[in-house]
């Protein structure tokens, strides 16, 4: 079996993305990072396990970024709780800086059991709680965001600095483990799975320089000057309520300023802006769809052991910039 890294990830050339800001760097230089400590969490129960136990350990000046695909406010983390909107929501009371971007799903009237509802009413509960949930649909007609990560920054001890990647969603149906009898929190998907199909997947814990590359991927997008949402004439129509359509939230803290030399930059998912041109519309819809408050920070991640694709030395970290928005709401 192969062991050279560049048996397993893709060089900047076969990536083929030069628009993106995670190609900066000298064009020979590696696009991935060493000295990382990689942790395979096998089944959903084991992954939300680990996740409860990293955001319940955050104390207050402490950062947490996420993406989702589908996310339940009222998925249960352990057998007793708590749920992961719960915790995202008192970690975002208690002075922990919580932000995330969730795909604005498509409207349940398009195609049933979509993800639109419930993306809007997990963004609510952590944005009333004082964190930044954004529902994200800059993506091609039809298309969705798969992008699933956690980064976890502890701002006076870096060295506890964490990262989540993998295919488990914040979602129902994905709480099983390796007995495979399902969620109790069950999605209907197929009747031929039964009333709690099981549900197999996996997850990486990842400690070291990547740590950084992914919070560079999460910046990328964050900072993405383009709308939120397209401008869809059937959007309001196509929406399961009016109410998921203008969720109001509050401005959260202005982010500190870790201006930290070395930041590096991912080079394993991140993503293509459509073109150069900035654009000042704002979107239409969906929970939460508007310009961010302000631009997000990367700071430096610390070293570990192991290897994983990400990236080597990108360009120093933009300032905290506040941006201007308004959500919509359908009538």
């Amino acid at each position: 079996m192969p062991n050279d890294a560049s048996d397993w990830f893709l060089s900047r050339a076969e990536r083929g993305n030069p628009a993106s800001a995670v190609q900066a760097g000298p064009s020979g230089s590696a696009s991935w990072s060493d000295g990382n400590l990689v942790r395979p969490l096998v089944h959903g129960a084991t992954y939300f396990a680990r996740l409860h136990e990293e955001l319940s350990a955050l104390e207050p000046g402490d950062r947490v970024f996420f993406t989702d695909w589908r996310g339940d406010k009222d998925e249960l983390l352990l057998p007793g709780g708590p749920t992961i909107g719960e915790l995202l929501a008192d970690i975002a009371r208690a002075g922990v800086e919580v932000r995330g971007l969730v795909w604005r799903s498509h409207g349940e009237r398009i195609r049933g059991r979509m993800s639109g509802l419930s993306n809007a009413l997990l963004g609510r509960e952590i944005n009333d709680a004082g964190g930044e949930v954004l529902l994200d649909q800059r993506v091609r007609a039809f298309g969705s965001h798969h992008q699933k990560l956690f980064v976890i920054r502890h701002t006076h001890d870096p060295a506890r600095d964490v990262a989540f990647v993998g295919g488990i969603d914040l979602c129902h149906s994905r709480r099983d483990d390796i007995r495979h009898a399902g969620d109790p929190q069950a999605l209907e998907i197929d009747r031929r799975y039964g009333e709690r199909p099981p549900w197999h997947d996996a997850a990486l814990e990842l400690r070291g320089p990547v740590v950084g590359d992914l919070l560079d991927t999460f910046s990328e997008r964050w900072n993405d000057p383009h709308p939120l949402d397209h401008r869809n004439p059937t959007g309001c129509s196509c929406s399961v309520s009016p109410t998921c359509h203008g969720i109001r939230s509050r401005s959260p803290r202005r982010p500190r300023r870790r201006r930290r030399p070395g930041s590096t930059r991912c080079r394993c998912c991140g993503r293509t802006p459509r073109n150069g041109r900035r654009s000042r519309s704002r979107p239409r819809g969906s929970a939460a769809s508007r310009a961010p408050t302000s631009k997000l920070s990367p700071g430096r991640a610390p070293s570990s052991t192991s290897r994983t694709s990400s990236s080597g030395r990108g360009r120093s970290s933009p300032g905290s910039r506040r941006r201007s928005g308004r959500t919509r709401r359908c009538r």
